[in-house]
Parts: C-alpha cells; structure tokens; sequence
C-alpha cells in the first residue's frame, strides 16, 4: 500500500483491493502560539464516467482541476470495449486518475471471444485497477437476453479472479441473479458496487460485502 499521489490517502493502485482510508492532512509543527491550520479533507472518487460526452466541453480541465480541490484520486470505469480505452486513455494522461475496464450488462450484445480477448489485454495495463462496470441489469426490455448477460458477467468475474482483481457491479431489478452469481466464487474481492434500486438494496449490499 502507498500514498497516493499527492494525496492524504492510503491506496493501493494495482492486482488487488482499491483501498482509500482517510488521513487529515496536518500542518507541520509550527512555533509554539501559532495558529494551526485546519485539516484538509482529501476525497476518493471512486465510480466516475468522464469519459462521457458530457464532459466533451471541458474534460482536461475538470480533471485537472480534481486534485486543487481535494479530490486526489479518481476510478473511471468502462461500460463497453471504446469507453473501457478511454478510460484507460485518461489515466495515462492524469496521475491522480485510475481505468477500470469492463463489459456493461446494456452494451453486452454481441460479445464474444475477441471481446474478451482485447478486454484481458486493456486489463494487464499497470493504471488498470478493476474489471467493471459489469454486472447484470434485467430493467431495460431491449438489454440482451438474461441468460447472454450472465454468460458476460460470468467470464468477466473470471477473468478477474484470473488477473487478481476486484469488480465493479451493476445491479438493477436482478438482485436474485447477482447476488447468486457473485456467491458462486467465493474468492472473488468486490471493491465497489452500484446500487440502482429503491427496495432491499441495503441487505443487497451486505449480502455481497460478507462474501467478498
């Protein structure tokens, strides 16, 4: 485990845990009667798409501006094979920002062999620090069939535990799936999880947490 860069927080960036715990930054000792300056508060983004059209206007900006205002380390996740570069893309240009790469359950269709083939290749880059977003998503009528999902998720998990890396679950209106598919690999390491659901999502959580 190290520092991150320029950062109060303690975070181990590669083939394991993403770990932040927070450190107030403390001035150093002063003379004696000197005013003390507040601790700082560092911030761990730890699920962030600015790979996404929205930040088209003002994307370098906004990221190098992240660590000035206390946000000293950023997780950018993929949702298809082109974001999933991006992702990876940005956290070359930014020390501060950190790739997951990743199948999502909507933008699964057609995945096949090469897919997986080029998503195994994005994850040996050493800034590569989860597979995700991946998961299951049953909200959408027009996702891909549930069974092709779980075939997606299922090879992804895989390939995770292959690689020694934790996952990024999406989870909407398929808790039940999930939630037994995680179970199936008891040495599987959920660093983090997307909620999408008003009802059970707290007991949800927990469920995968005890499982990690």
């Amino acid at each position: 485990m190290e520092k991150g860069p320029g950062s109060g927080l303690l975070f181990r960036p590669n083939r394991g845990m993403i770990v932040a715990e927070t450190e107030a930054a403390q001035a150093a000792p002063g003379p004696e009667g000197a005013e003390k300056e507040e601790p700082v508060m560092r911030l761990f983004d730890t699920h962030a798409h600015y790979d996404s059209g929205a930040f088209n206007a003002d994307r370098d900006a906004v990221l190098a501006a992240l660590p000035a205002a206390g946000v000293t380390l950023v997780v950018n996740p993929g949702c298809d094979l082109e974001s999933s570069r991006q992702a990876v893309a940005l956290a070359e240009r930014f020390p501060h920002v950190y790739a997951a790469v990743g199948i999502h359950p909507s933008d699964c269709g057609g995945c096949g062999e090469t897919e997986f083939e080029e998503l195994k290749a994005l994850c040996r880059h050493e800034k590569v620090v989860a597979i995700g977003e991946i998961g299951l998503d049953y909200y959408w009528q027009d996702n891909p069939p549930r069974e092709f999902q779980q075939m997606v998720f299922r090879r992804q998990i895989e390939l995770a535990l292959a690689l020694d890396l934790p996952i990024i679950v999406h989870d909407r209106e398929a808790h039940g799936d999930s939630l037994a598919l995680v179970l199936e690999y008891p040495a599987l390491r959920l660093s983090l999880l997307l909620r999408q659901s008003r009802n059970g999502g707290s007991a949800y959580q927990a469920g995968l947490v005890s499982g990690d």
